[in-house]
């Protein structure tokens, strides 16, 4: 079962990857990364939660970061500086 903030980081996740684009996905426990497209996004970002481990979310164009822990904290590193949710400024 997810977290709450686990599915609030999927939704976020999934909100940034632009048309056309591609997220690259590497998780602490595995020496394999994931590349996927926003038409893969939401069940690929479900089961990648699933799995217990840190997880790390690059933008293809490396704009931006997210880094999810396995004890559920939340890191964002944004250059664009439009992360939804974060303050203007």
């Amino acid at each position: 079962m997810l977290h709450a903030e686990e599915l609030g980081l999927r939704g976020d996740v999934c909100a940034r990857i632009g048309p056309g684009s591609a997220v690259e996905h590497e998780g602490n426990g595995s020496p394999y990364g994931v590349r996927f497209t926003e038409s893969e996004a939401f069940p690929v970002t479900v089961a990648l939660l699933e799995v217990p481990e840190h997880h790390y979310f690059l933008a293809e164009d490396r704009a931006w970061i997210v880094a999810f822990s396995f004890e559920g904290d939340l890191d964002v590193v944004d250059a664009t500086g439009t992360w939804p949710g974060l303050p203007a400024g």
